[in-house]
């Protein structure tokens, strides 16, 4: 009898570790039936915004006529307090010094240049203003080799110089360089963007030394 109930015992528990064991298989090809997709799981997050480098090495301008968007309408009402304000130095040498633009593999200026310069001649002539020096950089666009820009530069430098110093301003006041094409102010092979780079921008600093020393000239 006892044998008979220790076998019946230790069959229920064969048939229990069966069916434990068969559960535990069912459930794990249940589970993999369908493998987990890395690539599923990776979806588009809409939250998710990717910003791009706020740190350009060159500066990038669209000029107007490049932009698809109309710009907005200025208003060109002038109060009558703006009418009777005179310009501040600052505004007068912003407005004397603006850059000099060129034709296409050209130095030679025009009248209307020619009359911006010797205004800014005249002004660097006023007693307030003998301590002023200026740095006139020739630029070009980016046609043409490296050597034939720094000597198109060069020449539309000098040009600027040549037109100053007739006006009145002493060499020992004006220096001048040429960059050739290395440093457009406008990235793009656009003609209006190489119609900014073919210049030649004005600089004008105070001469520290001679505002110690009193003016030489």
């Amino acid at each position: 009898m006892i044998e008979r109930y220790l076998s019946i015992m230790l069959s229920g528990v064969m048939v229990l570790a069966a069916s434990f064991f068969l559960t535990g298989c069912v459930n794990h090809l249940a589970l993999n039936e369908h493998p987990h997709s890395y690539k599923t799981s990776q979806q588009d997050d809409p939250k998710i915004v990717v910003k791009p480098d706020n740190l350009p090495l060159k500066r990038i301008v669209v000029l107007p006529d490049e932009q698809t968007d109309t710009p907005p309408a200025i208003s060109t009402d002038v109060t009558e307090s703006e009418q009777q304000r005179q310009p501040t130095r600052a505004e007068i040498i912003a407005h004397l010094s603006r850059p000099i633009f060129f034709a296409l593999d050209a130095y030679q200026l025009s009248a209307e240049q020619q009359k911006q310069l010797s205004e800014l001649a005249s002004f660097m002539k006023q007693p307030e203003n003998i301590n002023l020096k200026i740095r006139i950089e020739g630029h070009c666009d980016d046609r043409g080799t490296r050597d034939y820009n720094f000597a198109l530069g060069s020449r539309r430098a000098s040009s600027v110089m040549q037109m100053l110093e007739s006006a009145g301003i002493m060499q020992t006041r004006m220096k001048f360089i040429s960059y050739g094409k290395e440093r457009p102010a406008y990235l793009g092979a656009s003609e209006p963007s190489r119609a900014q780079n073919r210049r030649a921008d004005l600089l004008i600093r105070p001469d520290f030394q001679s505002t110690l020393t009193g003016p030489s000239s």
